[in-house]
């Protein structure tokens, strides 16, 4: 730190000093308005939702739940036919769990199977037209 020698000195430092205060100061009440902000609970909630929309493993994961859960019940309901017979009840269940089970650990056979499928119907619908 230098020695101060003069009056004038001293009051440059001072307006200085003041002046860095005043930028500190405003600086502070920036960062606190910020972090209220961010602790209201509209922006936590709104800061779950983009971060759960922005991570593609999260959201691939919901996707192959949502997907096995939804096979595994089309699979129940066709295989089961309102049946009234336990056992064939029981083994619509067990066939509904195992795939849903099945299409939630393995989501890219499941994708690869649906792009083939697409495929499939596009050529097909292509070569129709380009027959016409």
């Amino acid at each position: 730190m230098q020695t101060i020698n003069s009056a004038q000195e001293l009051k440059n430092k001072i307006i200085k000093s003041e002046n860095d205060l005043k930028i500190k100061g405003q600086l502070l009440k920036e960062h606190f308005n910020r972090t209220i902000d961010a602790l209201k609970p509209v922006s936590i909630i709104k800061d779950t939702i983009k971060d759960f929309t922005s991570s593609p493993f999260l959201m691939s994961n919901v996707i192959a739940s949502a997907l096995g859960l939804i096979g595994g019940f089309v699979s129940k309901k066709t295989s089961n036919n309102k049946s009234n017979h336990p056992i064939r009840n029981i083994l619509g269940s067990v066939l509904q769990s195992g795939v849903s089970t099945f299409i939630f650990k393995h989501p890219s056979i499941i994708k690869l199977a649906g792009g083939l499928i697409i495929q499939y119907f596009l050529s097909r619908k292509i070569s129709k037209e380009s027959d016409k």
